[in-house]
């Protein structure tokens, strides 16, 4: 028979960016992991609207867009994920 127990998550790294408006070529290289041609802003997985400073994320639970001030994270697996900063902030601290 099992018991409840209590669990607590392993501390595991991520490598993070926040989206800004002025940064959406280094988002932009943070998500495709090379420097894009000037005019693709699409792959697998994401895109960029350059007008609304938006990113869309294909992520483990569905679609999700990123706004200017949210955070796209990328796991170990490769996964990525959106969260809002007070969100981030709260789960993630930045490594020394």
């Amino acid at each position: 028979m099992m018991c409840e127990q209590e669990y607590v998550s392993r501390p595991i790294g991520v490598t993070a960016i926040q989206l800004r408006r002025d940064n959406l070529k280094a988002v932009e290289k943070f998500l495709a992991g090379r420097p894009m041609p000037e005019l693709y802003t699409r792959e697998k997985g994401w895109s960029i609207n350059w007008g609304n400073s938006h990113v869309k994320v294909q992520t483990i639970d569905g679609k999700r867009t990123a706004t200017p001030g949210m955070w796209i994270v990328k796991g170990v697996l490769g996964r990525l994920s959106v969260y809002r900063d007070d969100v981030f902030r709260e789960m993630f601290q930045e490594l020394a």
